[in-house]
């Protein structure tokens, strides 16, 4: 679903960050 990938994105995005 395009939610899944929008929280897949999101948890990648604070992945980076870190």
């Amino acid at each position: 679903d395009v939610k899944e990938m929008g929280i897949f994105k999101f948890l990648g995005i604070i992945v980076t960050k870190k």
